[in-house]
């Protein structure tokens, strides 16, 4: 049983057990030798919009952000947003509020974000801007990811069914200042970045080369919500999803003929352990979460490990060099398969 034993001074408007969790009580004492707050640098930008008109604006949800990174930029009219929605700009620092252990952080850089007027972002995030330029965002960036505020910031979140942090509480928490080793990290993530823009470029070009190869337009197959076939079409199945009017397999290239999938490699389905199989530590599990369409985010987040036993049942399961993951469930029919990883480099300790 995990329990704490605090003094009655150290209480404070809370009492629920979460908030006094060993591993909060540990992360704060380690950070308690700063003397700076995150708000003596950095400001909330608490702007909020609610976009009209048909001009088209950028928008960055939560399932937007992946791997630290910004995956997805919908470029949507005004109008279409409908509710209020935060403002943001290059340089600023997103972290989401909601589940803070998905680490859910990014480091606005992109050129296609250069105008701030048309940029908005999920209330759910907390969009902190850099007031004096003292220490950049990109140490900030570093810094929110690290294990001392990661745990401070999963143990304070107040308890439902949808866990938050305050804007306030994350404010007040101490940061390093003056230290040499913040400009080293800076140039670090700055080096990261570029790195990242130009794999993003070489992703960009294969999948053009591909649909050059095939001879299609990606909007060809965009998911359509309404359409019409004749009935002497219809199959065994009802749902319109398996009806959507343009196939791959309609290609000219096919009309020779296809090979099935399954005589050229195996295909399995992943498996979800059992609630009370999840461990600390154990057999490394992927979630949907892991997949970002640019290799598999192994970073280590809530239910990221299974006990021993959950490896020696999941032989069709196991994760090896080469193989193709891809996201075969989802809330809504058009973004199964969306996600998709080849699984190279695994790291040495899974």
């Amino acid at each position: 049983m995990i329990h704490s034993v605090v003094t009655f001074s150290r209480v404070e408007d809370r009492m629920d057990a979460e908030f006094y969790h060993p591993a909060r009580l540990e992360a704060e004492k380690k950070l308690s030798k700063h003397t700076k707050i995150i708000s003596d640098f950095f400001q909330l930008h608490r702007e909020l919009a609610v976009p009209t008109g048909r001009e088209l604006i950028n928008l960055v949800e939560l399932e937007d952000v992946a791997d630290f990174s910004i995956a997805h930029i919908k470029h949507i009219e005004a109008y279409k947003i409908g509710s209020a929605k935060k403002h943001f700009a290059n340089d600023d620092v997103l972290i989401s509020r909601l589940r803070s252990y998905l680490q859910q952080i990014v480091l606005v850089q992109s050129e296609d974000l250069r105008d701030e007027n048309r940029n908005f972002c999920s209330t759910e995030f907390v969009v902190l801007r850099n007031r004096k330029k003292s220490i950049p965002s990109e140490f900030l960036f570093s810094y929110l990811q690290s294990d001392e505020v990661q745990a401070i910031l999963k143990w304070s979140q107040e308890g439902s069914n949808h866990p938050r942090f305050s804007d306030s509480y994350l404010l007040e928490l101490p940061i390093p200042s003056g230290s040499p080793i913040i400009n080293k990290i800076q140039a670090l993530v700055n080096s990261a970045y570029q790195k990242r823009t130009h794999a993003k470029q070489k992703y960009q070009e294969a999948r053009q080369l591909l649909n050059e190869y095939l001879g299609i337009q990606e909007e060809e197959f965009a998911f359509k919500k309404t359409f019409s076939l004749p009935f002497s079409q219809v199959s065994d199945r009802f749902d319109p999803e398996y009806y959507q009017p343009l196939s791959l397999l309609d290609l000219p290239m096919f009309k020779d003929g296809i090979v099935p999938l399954g005589e050229l490699t195996s295909i399995c389905a992943g498996k979800t352990p059992a609630k009370q199989a999840y461990t600390d530590r154990g057999v490394r599990i992927l979630k949907a979460r892991n997949l970002t369409n640019q290799g598999i985010d192994w970073t280590e987040s809530d239910r990221a490990y299974a006990r021993p036993e959950v490896w020696g049942k999941a032989t069709k399961t196991r994760v090896q060099e080469d193989d193709l993951l891809v996201l075969s469930a989802a809330h809504q029919a058009q973004y199964i398969g969306k996600e998709i990883d080849a699984v190279f480099d695994i790291p040495k300790e899974f």
